[in-house]
């Protein structure tokens, strides 16, 4: 492993080398975290968006992810994505309606999609079933500019830090 003191700036080619080699799909999201303040703010940024798809505990470090989102330049929101995925928010509308499949305890994430039948699939979805919970579909409306895209795995990803959720009922 490196050492974290010898290194004044972090490359993006480094640190994504680094996660990519070290780290498994629960330790990429904290060990980005820890970057944060070795990286120049557009390969970090770059980075998170790369790397988004790739970590399985983002509710784990949420707040503070959405903290950094709501503090977010519109150009570090941007960075996050591919050109074609920023090509692709300038079409949407300002105001953009977004879906989450979730229960009541997780209901506040950071994860949207642009797609309904996405969203009502999530809570089936045996990784994240909830025995006993019901599970909700929520709709909800948040700003264009305020948001990050991600067309990977045919889920429409909205990645944003507050949503007004707009309406909320069980998943049938």
């Amino acid at each position: 492993h490196r050492e974290e003191s010898s290194m004044s700036k972090l490359s993006y080619a480094d640190a994504d080398a680094y996660v990519l080699r070290w780290c498994n799909s629960y330790e990429r999201l904290p060990t980005l975290l820890r970057f944060r303040r070795e990286m120049s703010a557009p390969d970090w940024w770059r980075l998170l968006g790369e790397l988004w798809s790739m970590c399985d505990n983002i509710a784990a470090h949420k707040e503070r992810l959405r903290a950094y989102l709501m503090k977010a330049s519109g150009r570090n929101l941007l960075a996050m994505m591919r050109n074609h995925e920023r090509r692709a928010l300038g079409y949407l509308p300002p105001m953009v309606t977004v879906y989450r499949g979730c229960y009541g305890v997780n209901r506040d994430g950071l994860s949207w999609t642009l797609c309904r039948e996405v969203a009502e699939r999530f809570p089936t979805l045996l990784r994240y079933k909830r025995t006993g919970d019901l599970p909700l579909l929520l709709t909800g409306v948040v700003e264009r500019n305020r948001v990050v895209l991600k067309l990977g795995r045919h889920e429409r990803e909205v990645i944003c830090a507050s949503v007004r959720v707009t309406d909320e009922q069980p998943v049938a």
